[in-house]
């Protein structure tokens, strides 16, 4: 009996375990290991690997490493002719440059990290200097244009110091706050304009046999703009990077810094009791004396030690090394109709290399991402799992160069995939840190985020946190702009992200906790997709629905709340508007005072007129200029308008519903100023006036008829006309855009007019739509949903760039 009994409670328990849901299984026995992520992680980030900027050699060992433990875990190959891997050129040039500078003045020692001095990466490598210093003044040779400051001098094997820029911008004799009055100068007969640039400079001193050259800008670096931060480690001219963008060669070693003003000063103000103030006033004297062309050369009696970096390391098109690679493997799906399918996972594996000395190991950005895209990898086959759809797990190359490698990826898949059968794509970037899971893109198609949320366990998808989202910043862009559900999954709160693109972004500080949610959640959610059968996920036209979702109409009716467009405060008589400009320019000019350089930018934008064209901000009542097109000219800078709605005659441009004589000179100063026209609920006579005047775009909306004969004008001057949009009557909107973009040809000149902002939201999806369906293209209608603003070209927005010179398309 106890026989027979155990047997039947055998049989019971492997019925009941062949009847175990799989996602119930696979829910209690695939787990992702947090520590086992974090060694990856560390791996990845080691000094040796140099900051695995992509071409490099760091970059090469880590995409190999992550190649090998595909192959190691039993993955298969998913890249280019079998094999693990994508080659992705790289456009753009590349310098890898390992060791850490030095430069020492005497026993002072200057640091480049700290912003005192930079080094051209042309510098030999592994090369040192130890040697004196020749001043040159500006580094010129020119005894034809009256200037050798090379003259009677010897500078074989010594490091020559020069002043970058020209003698001719040395500052005006006689200046100072209790020296001589300002004398009128005789201005030098030479520019010396080919010898004052860095290039010349640099290659003088190299031909006359130097062993290093130190430039200094002995002029002031503009201050950052309000609200703007230098950039880390950039004290000064140093930081502006030496001679920047020379292209120079050397047959022998040779060192080319550019110094910040400590060193230069360390080398040429020995004297510790003579002041700075007395310092500059020396240096300025010394200027003006070689735009005079008097010679300033000498030997400073200061010894530098200069060491260059230990390696550098030049990639580019021209010398055939530009080639960086996508790592890619898969697991193949085993059922025969959905095989063809494809669940991808990827994080970029790139990061900054090395820079000024410093490695940037990158561990959260974005070793992290790598790591985890792995370890779903090898959870997943080494636990034998075999999914209906195929999973393909990618490490990107390039994203800090732009998004290079996945998008090369997006627009030339690999191994026979094709991008209309990806059914979603999981993107992890910066995911070490923090204890919330950010998922924006998850929402974008709620259907499959069903699916995904599935089976998850609690702790893990308490700590995600859903939404919509578009294109911008990581490896899920160029999926999401084909319409796929993408998740741009990226780790936040707790500590955040403090060492983003700095070199103290390292593993120490990577928290395999926050690792494993991120891996356990996009494990789970693979394993949903890859074996769902119940919900369609590859949905029609997602692509056309993505955008459609994420059109911006944009409201430039100045008549609504939320209107791009608005209208300012003007005076409303002559005598007032005049004050007011008065009262505009006087403010102006206390700015300027007190922001020099800002306010320069500021009036040369205004030069252009409309205040440098600002079509949002206009006005409405021509009236008060009474004819006088002086004053409109003065009150468009002033006031800050750069635009003009005409809604009525105003009896001296317009009178008759026409344009007379003097509103053609009218609109053709406003064209020369970039003050755009806005013509409101026209009659045809109007618009024809001003049409045939008009040599700019202007606009047209409200109520208002165009005649056959006026479609050329139209389309030869690029005017626009406003579509009135009544967000309660989609269809009707879509038959009359269709109607007039059959009329015009194109759809080059029309925009639409919001009339009413209820219900604007909710018929963004049928006017798309409904445009599409009559055989619109998406780039017509608004580009899709990374054109928010009225970026790019479009009815929803975009084709009003052409009336502040933009082209539409």
């Amino acid at each position: 009996m106890r026989k027979r009994g155990t047997v039947a409670c055998l049989v019971v328990l492997l019925i009941l375990l062949i009847l175990v849901p799989s996602s119930y299984a696979q829910r209690t026995r695939l787990r992702v290991d947090g520590d086992r992520i974090k060694s990856y992680i560390e791996w990845l980030s080691r000094d040796e690997m140099q900051g695995r900027q992509s071409c490099t050699e760091g970059y090469r060992k880590a995409a190999e490493w992550a190649a090998d433990n595909f192959k190691r875990w039993g993955l298969q190959p998913a890249g280019e002719n079998g094999t693990y891997f994508q080659n992705v050129p790289i456009g753009r040039s590349i310098t890898l440059m390992t060791g850490m500078p030095d430069l020492r003045v005497d026993r002072q020692m200057f640091l480049m990290e700290e912003g005192d001095f930079s080094l051209h990466p042309a510098s030999t490598a592994a090369t040192s200097v130890n040697s004196d210093v020749v001043f040159v003044g500006y580094g010129i040779c020119a005894p034809g244009k009256g200037l050798d400051e090379y003259a009677d001098l010897d500078v074989e094997g010594k490091v020559v110091l020069a002043l970058k820029g020209s003698p001719k911008d040395a500052p005006a004799a006689g200046a100072g706050r209790f020296g001589p009055a300002r004398v009128e100068e005789e201005v030098p007969t030479e520019e010396w304009t080919e010898e004052s640039t860095d290039e010349a400079k640099v290659m003088t001193a190299y031909d006359k046999g130097a062993a290093a050259i130190l430039l200094y800008d002995p002029a002031p670096p503009e201050p950052p703009a309000a609200g703007q931060r230098g950039q880390r480690g950039q004290r000064g001219p140093a930081g502006r990077g030496p001679a920047a963008g020379l292209s120079l060669e050397f047959d022998r070693n040779f060192l080319v810094f550019t110094i910040e003003g400590r060193v230069f000063r360390a080398i040429m103000k020995p004297d510790r009791q003579e002041s700075l103030n007395g310092f500059n006033r020396r240096l300025t004297r010394i200027r003006q004396d070689i735009k005079g062309k008097k010679v300033c050369s000498m030997d400073t009696g200061i010894r530098v030690r200069l060491r260059g970096y230990d390696t550098i390391e030049e990639y580019s098109e021209e010398l055939g090394n530009n080639i960086a690679r996508n790592v890619i493997a898969k697991i193949e799906g085993t059922d025969p109709q959905l095989k063809d399918q494809y669940v991808i996972m990827g994080g970029h594996m790139d990061h900054l290399g090395v820079r000024n000395g410093l490695v940037y190991n990158g561990a959260d950005d974005n070793a992290s991402g790598t790591a985890v895209t792995m370890e779903v990898a090898r959870v997943l086959n080494e636990a034998n799992f075999r999914p209906k759809r195929t999973i393909i797990f990618c490490c990107w190359c390039g994203e800090e160069l732009g998004l290079i490698g996945s998008t090369y990826y997006t627009n030339n898949p690999c191994d026979g995939v094709t991008m209309d059968q990806v059914v979603t794509y999981f993107n992890m970037d910066m995911v070490g840190l923090g204890d919330r899971i950010g998922a924006p893109g998850a929402l974008n198609f709620p259907t499959i985020y069903d699916v995904i949320k599935r089976d998850q366990i609690g702790d893990v998808f308490g700590a995600v946190d859903a939404r919509t989202g578009g294109p911008g910043g990581s490896d899920h862009s160029g999926f999401i702009r084909l319409g796929i559900e993408a998740l741009a999954l990226m780790t936040s709160g707790g500590v955040g992200h403090p060492d983003y693109h700095q070199p103290e972004d390292d593993t120490v500080k990577i928290d395999p906790e926050i690792l494993y949610k991120t891996g356990q959640f996009v494990l789970q959610g693979t394993i949903n997709l890859a074996n769902e059968t119940e919900v369609e996920l590859l949905i029609p036209n997602r692509q056309h629905i993505y955008n459609a979702r994420n059109l911006t109409i944009v409201n430039f009716n100045p008549e609504l709340e939320g209107s791009t467009w608005t209208y300012i405060d003007i005076a409303d008589n002559k005598d007032g508007l005049q004050k007011q400009i008065e009262e505009r320019a006087a403010a102006q000019a206390q700015a300027q005072a007190q922001i020099q350089v800002r306010a320069q930018a500021q009036r040369a934008r205004m030069m252009r007129g409309g205040a440098g064209g600002r079509v949002n901000q206009g006005i409405k009542d021509l009236k008060v200029f009474a004819g006088d097109v002086e004053l409109l000219k003065a009150a468009a800078p002033a006031l800050g308008f750069g635009r003009v709605d005409v809604i009525e005659d105003d009896g001296a441009w317009f009178a008759n519903e026409r344009l007379t004589e003097a509103g053609r000179e009218a609109l053709k100063v406003m064209e020369e100023n970039n003050i755009a026209v806005h013509l409101i609920d026209p009659p045809e006579s109007r618009i024809n006036a001003v049409l045939s005047a008009a040599t700019r775009p202007f606009i047209i909306t409200g109520t208002y008829t165009i005649s056959e004969e006026m479609f050329d004008p139209v389309n030869e001057k690029s005017v626009l006309l406003g579509i009135n949009f009544d967000p309660e009557e989609v269809e009707d909107c879509v038959d009359r855009l269709e109607n007039a973009k059959e009329c015009l040809g194109d759809a080059d000149n029309l925009v639409l007019f919001v009339t009413t902002t209820a219900g604007l939201e909710e018929a963004r999806e049928p006017l798309y739509m409904g445009l599409i369906d009559k055989g619109w293209q998406a780039n017509e209608i608004g580009g899709g949903g990374d054109r928010r603003g009225g970026g790019g070209a479009g009815i929803a927005g975009g084709n009003l760039g052409v009336l502040q010179g933009r082209p539409g398309r």
